[in-house]
């Protein structure tokens, strides 16, 4: 199709699908200000199948001006691309244009719906952009923000209808209904639907929350421009974003931000049901997957209230996860999220390599922020010689998978007390960084990683720590640090860890056939955490913390957690199992993929898996976690950050200030 070029003044142009119900057809295109957005003048038009149209300045008939308005309102619409294999086409203009098969199906479910009858216009990339013209592509990326925050609404398309997704679809209106009227309605409903399909319901809400659109990076940015009403479709049913995201946070009974009302209604039904139905929910329900809805409802908050710098790193860890044809689309797909003083610093240009446009972002960051809290990205677990596909360590590869120290319900660390950072560019080196910093101590051992006890265990080198010190004072102090580190000194909720906590001692972890009582006692849910972190410790038992064996803190424990004073039997024995195994499941996501430490002065420490015995702890001014360091034939660099504990609260920085330790600049590349 020929395009008509678009000003740089903020045109944008707009689809106007035709109703089936209607005979008549024409095609016209449009183009309007999206600066201004106020009401239009609609009406519907008529369409084939298979015909989409957009409105043209040249049509004869003079309808334009009643179209166009003042400011006509449109969706916008998100959707996967799909693999290209499957081109259909559609008429448009009075030409035939491919289109990605899954947008087909989206327009032709579309035309049947209520949005086309009542005239609203559209917005899709793929036929409102000139793909084909690559200074049209860049511009309009880089208002890709404005286009949907300026929507009426964002419509989100998750395809055709597959997998039980009708059922889904309709279990989660009617339970979102059913809450929203009593409680006695939503535990009824979900006694029912658990009886009749529940062996199918959790299946298929698994299906429907692991289709392709969920791991897309440019629905990161679309949803957050929607709203609480964002019209979500599969096939013929549509529900909301507010039903969606209530019924997968509380159903997701490892999540501590959902409805914990509805959450324990369903808790209570869970237990009534066959054996092969928890099951089946203990299977299906992925709390890593499902948990996305409450990072898309996060980010999704932060943009309306404008206070994108603090969920940045929760933006980049979910762009990190998520799928694009184009690596520069990590950073362009999520432009608009971007805090202002980030995002006027980069200039979309796809002829840039992928590791250009990394490094331009990075830079970017530190610049606007005057802050080094983006070195907690880089260095990604799946570089393991440090390479970085030829960008410099400090810059990270958006391409590959990172996991935070804190989530995005957890208040952040303070290594730094908020230090200002102090950082300098080197003229005649662009992969040069000079950052300011700590260098506190060296790791002087390191055990395997916690792994899913489904695969094999890790063949790592892990090391054993050849001394004794304990930066901590006696036994009783290293005890306490090592399940704080554990742990990363919060619990399963993201506050910070109370002493009961101890409990994660007791004993039981490295008990011969306590896995059997957890898995008697308890939902296979936690014993499956129970088990990953018993073989992670098991492996390690003889690793040596503060000059004793790992497993000998774990026999000591047991009589000191015995029974809290003062409580019945029974209360002591309920309270105390479930933060025994609160503490157990968040000490196996802490360290999960990480491995324990220890440092030559005798700190605890959990670390990336890549550390290695050698490698420096580092507080960097500007940095709210700890970072390690690695020297490479001569050169500095990142390792990735870590949790030290006994330094994530600022002591290095009151030592610095105090003269008892002095800062150093080092150059990484």
């Amino acid at each position: 199709m020929e395009h008509r070029p678009i000003d740089d003044i903020g045109e944008i142009k707009l689809l106007t699908l035709r109703c089936r119900k209607v005979h008549e057809q024409y095609h016209r295109q449009e183009i309007i200000d999206s600066n201004r957005m106020p009401a239009c003048l609609l009406d519907s038009f008529p369409a084939r199948f298979d015909r989409y149209d957009l409105f043209s300045e040249t049509d004869s008939s003079g309808s334009r001006a009643s179209w166009v308005a003042s400011s006509p309102r449109y969706l916008a619409l998100s959707y996967a691309w799909g693999e290209p294999r499957s081109r259909p086409k559609a008429l448009v203009n009075g030409q035939h244009v491919e289109i990605p098969e899954n947008l087909s199906r989206a327009l032709e479910t579309l035309e049947t719906s209520d949005f086309a009858e009542k005239g609203l216009k559209f917005w899709t990339d793929a036929i409102c952009i000139d793909q084909a013209n690559l200074e049209e592509r860049n511009r309009m990326v880089a208002r890709m923000q404005d286009i949907y925050k300026h929507s009426q609404d964002v419509v989100v398309w998750l395809g055709a209808a597959a997998n039980d997704s009708d059922m889904a679809m309709d279990f989660i209106n009617d339970l979102a209904a059913a809450w929203r009227s009593d409680v006695t309605s939503a535990m009824q409903h979900l006694r029912n639907s658990l009886e009749r399909v529940g062996d199918r319901l959790f299946p298929a809400l698994a299906s429907l929350i692991e289709r392709p659109y969920w791991s897309r990076v440019w629905i990161i940015q679309e949803l957050a421009c929607g709203s609480a009403n964002t019209p979500i479709l599969c096939g013929t049913r549509i529900t909301t974003w507010r039903n969606l995201l209530q019924i997968y946070s509380s159903l997701n009974t490892y999540n501590s931000d959902g409805e914990r009302g509805l959450t324990r209604i369903f808790e209570r039904a869970l237990q009534t049901c066959e054996q092969s139905v928890r099951e089946s929910h203990q299977y299906h329900m992925k709390y890593w997957e499902w948990n996305k809805c409450n990072d898309f409802s996060a980010l999704q908050a932060s943009f309306m209230l404008a206070t994108q710098t603090s969920t940045l790193q929760l933006l980049l860890s979910r762009t990190r996860y998520a799928s694009c044809s184009l690596p520069q689309d990590k950073v362009y797909g999520v432009l608009g999220l971007l805090p202002w003083a980030i995002a006027r610093r980069i200039v979309v240009d796809y002829t840039l390599s992928y590791a250009k446009v990394y490094l331009q972002f990075t830079r970017a960051c530190i610049e606007a922020e005057q802050s080094l809290e983006i070195l907690q990205q880089s260095g990604s677990e799946d570089d393991g010689d440090l390479s970085n596909e030829g960008m410099p360590s400090w810059v990270p590869n958006l391409r590959l998978q990172q996991r935070t120290y804190t989530s995005s319900v957890e208040r952040d660390y303070d290594a730094h007390t908020k230090a200002s950072a102090s950082y300098r560019w080197l003229p005649d080196d662009e992969q040069a960084l000079v950052a300011r910093c700590v260098l506190v101590d060296t790791i002087d051992g390191v055990t395997e990683s916690l792994c899913e006890t489904a695969v094999d265990p890790p063949s790592e080198d892990a090391v054993q720590s050849s001394t004794a010190a304990n930066v901590y004072g006696d036994r009783d102090s290293a005890s306490e640090a090592l399940w704080r580190a554990l742990m990363g000194d919060r619990d399963l909720s993201g506050q910070d860890a109370e002493s009961e906590n101890t409990c994660l001692l007791s004993g039981t972890l490295l008990q011969e056939g306590s896995m059997r009582e957890v898995q008697r006692g308890d939902s296979a849910e936690k014993a499956a955490f129970f088990h990953d972190l018993q073989a992670f410790l098991v492996r390690n038992r003889a690793f040596r913390i503060c000059g004793q064996a790992l497993e000998e803190y774990f026999t000591r424990g047991r009589e000191a957690t015995a029974k809290p004073a003062g409580r019945s039997d029974a209360s002591s024995s309920g309270n105390s199992e479930s933060t025994f195994l609160n503490a157990v499941r968040r000490c196996r996501e802490f360290v999960f993929a990480r491995r324990l430490a220890h440092s030559t002065a005798g700190y605890v420490a959990v670390v990336p898996r890549k550390a290695r015995v050698g490698d420096q702890i580092a507080v960097v001014l500007g940095c709210s976690t700890p970072v390690l360091f690695r020297s490479v034939r001569g050169s500095w660099k990142v390792v990735g950050s870590c949790y030290v504990q006994g330094i994530m609260d600022g002591a290095v920085i009151r030592g610095l200030r105090a003269g008892r330790l002095s800062a150093v600049d080092v150059t990484l590349h």
